[in-house]
């Protein structure tokens, strides 16, 4: 559930310059990401939550590990042994994946 908390106070929005249909130029707000904690996704999340929460072996790879094949190439062996160790960090993934692309484009 908090697999994700690295992203609070991370997004600001930001103002970019666009034509709108009559060519006018328009600011058109945006989001962008900054970030003065680049500590790493899952880490950071694990960091900041451990402030507050003891977490379990298992809940501390879900974390770190939610992120599945979006990770650079050089993790997939670590992300491989910590799916086959602890099934909820397969269980998050998924649901990260499902909330993304299929309950949140509804």
């Amino acid at each position: 559930m908090l697999h994700d908390i690295c992203k609070i106070n991370t997004y600001k929005v930001d103002y970019r310059n666009k034509k709108d249909e009559t060519g006018q130029w328009i600011k058109e707000p945006y989001y962008i990401s900054d970030d003065i904690m680049p500590l790493g996704h899952g880490e950071k999340s694990i960091m900041l939550i451990s402030e507050f929460i003891k977490l379990t072996k298992e809940e501390l790879y879900a974390i770190r590990w939610h992120m599945g094949g979006y990770e650079p190439k050089e993790n997939y062996g670590y992300i491989s042994k910590a799916y086959e160790k602890y099934p909820l960090a397969v269980y998050t993934h998924m649901a990260d994946l499902m909330a993304t692309y299929i309950l949140e484009n509804r």
